[in-house]
């Protein structure tokens, strides 16, 4: 999946600011794709813009070398650092505990364009799996093309709901009109 050029423009030109460009193009891209892995491959353009105009601005004011490059350092490092301070705020990630199963309730941006629901729940699939960091239900979790097929329900002419059973593991994405996806993966202890 290639960027989107228009992203790109937006975040290129907000990190041609000194100093702060590429932290600001950082917040705005994980705001808007709220993906970490997505966000960094943005920023592989957005550093070096930032981090050229953080060193010509602070040499020229500064006068002095080894200060503008502690700034051009800080410069470099701070978009590294804000997605995974933003990750926090829009954490999305419930657990319920029952007697005989775990339910993870999870909220993931759809940014594709395709209609495919396999494609479609291939995509939302690896994306909620990164964002489960316990290694109990990451473990469980493991490659579904393998189990059974996919169902597919319409409900109305906004909403799709897809279903995978595999095993013991159960997993459902509800993709709305918002181009966000609701999954939950129930799994047996």
């Amino acid at each position: 999946m290639g960027l989107d050029k228009k992203l790109l423009l937006t975040s290129m030109s907000a990190s041609v600011v000194p100093l702060l460009g590429s932290g600001i193009a950082s917040g705005f891209l994980y705001i808007k794709l709220r993906d970490i892995f997505s966000s960094y491959q943005y920023l592989l353009s957005c550093i070096p813009i930032t981090a050229f105009t953080t060193g010509i601005a602070s040499y020229v004011i500064l006068g002095n070398i080894y200060f503008a490059l502690y700034l051009v350092a800080a410069s470099i490092l701070t978009p590294l650092i804000v997605p995974i301070v933003a990750s926090q705020k829009y954490k999305s990630v419930e657990t319920k505990i029952t007697e005989n199963y775990i339910e993870i309730d999870l909220k993931v941006p759809v940014n594709i364009s395709s209609y495919d629901p396999n494609e479609l729940f291939n995509h939302v699939y690896k994306k909620a799996s990164r964002s489960i960091r316990n290694p109990y239900y990451s473990k469980k979790l493991g490659p579904l093309n393998n189990c059974g097929h996919l169902k597919v329900t319409y409900i109305g002419d906004d909403k799709m709901v897809l279903r995978r059973r595999c095993g013991e593991l159960f997993v459902e994405v509800t993709i709305t009109p918002q181009r966000e996806a609701n999954m939950s993966v129930r799994m047996a202890y």
